[in-house]
C-alpha cells in the first residue's frame, strides 16, 4: 500500500509528518465548507505551527477556525487543526423531497430556502372553535364545560375545577399550541469584500415580504413578520440568515408590527 503521508513545510522549515492525508472535506447546502488537518510535531513548536496555519495548504479558500494540541510521549504533541471556509465555486444540487431550494447569485452567492411547521402557544380564547367548546362571552345560554367570563367585560376568565363535582377536564387551560411556519433564506458568498446587498436590520420584528422561492406559500390573509436575522464570518466568505415568521389567521398587528 501506497505511504500517503507527506512532509509538510512551514515556509522553508521542516515543521511535521502530516497524517492521514487523505482526509475528507464536507461542504454543506449553504456552500460553507470544513476540513480537519491532523499532524505530529514536537510539543514546544505545536503552537508555532498552529500559528502559521492560517489556511488549508491544499485549499486557500479554507481558514483555520481552530485547533486542539494533546501532549503525548516522547514530548510530542498530536495536533489537530478545523478550517472552515466558503466554496468560490458552489454549484447547487438537486432538490430532492424536503431538500431546501438553492440558487446562484451574483459573485458566486449561494442562496438556500428552507420552509419549517413551528407551533407557537395562544391564548386559548383565540382558538377558531372557542365558541363551540367553551361558548360565547355575551350569551350565557352558550357556555359549556365550565368556562366563566365576566358578564361586564367579556373576559374570559378560565375553566372551573369542577363541574356537578367531578373534575373538570379543561380546568387550567389558558392557551393552546397553534401551527406556523418559518421561512428562511440563507445566503452564503464566498468574498464578503464583494458583497452587495446586506441584511436590512430596519425591517426586524416589523411585517415584511420575504423573497419569492417555490417554497413560499400562499398564504391569503395573514402576514409574515421578520423574525430573525444574522451575520457570520466563515472563512474569506459571509453567510447571512434570514428568517420570516407566519402570523396568525387575522395576520400581524399593522399598528403594533
Amino acid at each position: 500500500m501506497a505511504d500517503t503521508s507527506r512532509i509538510l513545510y512551514i515556509g522553508s522549515s521542516l515543521a511535521t509528518l502530516v497524517e492521514g492525508v487523505d482526509h475528507s472535506i464536507e461542504i454543506d447546502d449553504s456552500g460553507v465548507g470544513s476540513a480537519v488537518l491532523e499532524y505530529t510535531c514536537k510539543y514546544d513548536d505545536a503552537i508555532r505551527l498552529v500559528r502559521a496555519l492560517k489556511v488549508h495548504p491544499e485549499f486557500s479558500w479554507l481558514m483555520r477556525k481552530k485547533a486542539t494540541i494533546r501532549r503525548i510521549e516522547g514530548y510530542l504533541a498530536t495536533v489537530s487543526v478545523n478550517f472552515e471556509g466558503v466554496d468560490p465555486e458552489p454549484s447547487p444540487g438537486s432538490n430532492g423531497p424536503g431538500m431546501p431550494e438553492q440558487a446562484t447569485g451574483e459573485d458566486g452567492e449561494l442562496v438556500t430556502y428552507t420552509l419549517e411547521g413551528a407551533t407557537d402557544s395562544e391564548p386559548i380564547e383565540t382558538h377558531p372553535d372557542f365558541p363551540e367548546f367553551a361558548g360565547k362571552p355575551a350569551d350565557p345560554a352558550t357556555w359549556k364545560n365550565g368556562a366563566e367570563f365576566d358578564k361586564k367585560t367579556g373576559e374570559f376568565l378560565g375553566f372551573r375545577p369542577l363541574i356537578s363535582g367531578a373534575p373538570n377536564p379543561k380546568a387550567g387551560i389558558k392557551s393552546y399550541y397553534s401551527p406556523g411556519l418559518v421561512y428562511t433564506r440563507v445566503r452564503t458568498i464566498p468574498d464578503r469584500t464583494k458583497i452587495t446587498q446586506g441584511i436590512n436590520l430596519a425591517s426586524l420584528g416589523k411585517i415584511d415580504t420575504p423573497p419569492a422561492s417555490y417554497l413560499l406559500p400562499n398564504v391569503g390573509t395573514r402576514t409574515w413578520l421578520k423574525s430573525t436575522a444574522r451575520m457570520e464570518t466563515v472563512g474569506n466568505g459571509l453567510r447571512l440568515h434570514e428568517s420570516w415568521k407566519l402570523s396568525g389567521r387575522a395576520g400581524w398587528d399593522a399598528d403594533i408590527y
